[in-house]
């Protein structure tokens, strides 16, 4: 989840598409930010919406050939394999 203001932004459109839609959602991130965002919108109980822990983060100054190998525990690694 990497927009800025992340994860927030995100979350609110998983919420939004979630509620219009019958869809269902996998969220990769950090699992207390995540699960602390869906609670501000009262949607901690939508069974449609499953979190993936993903408690490292790659940012803009790590190296590039490192991104995805290093950080095995990151959300774009966890996505890619998962």
């Amino acid at each position: 989840m990497g927009a800025d203001g992340a994860p927030r932004v995100e979350v609110e459109g998983v919420v939004g598409a979630v509620r219009a839609h019958e869809v269902s959602v996998i969220l990769v991130g950090d699992e207390a930010r995540v699960r602390h965002e869906l609670a501000a919108l009262g949607a901690t109980e939508d069974a449609r919406i499953e979190i993936r822990h993903a408690p490292e983060v790659i940012t803009m100054d790590d190296p590039r050939r490192w991104r995805s190998n290093s950080k095995k525990k990151s959300s774009m690694r966890i996505c890619f394999i998962w």
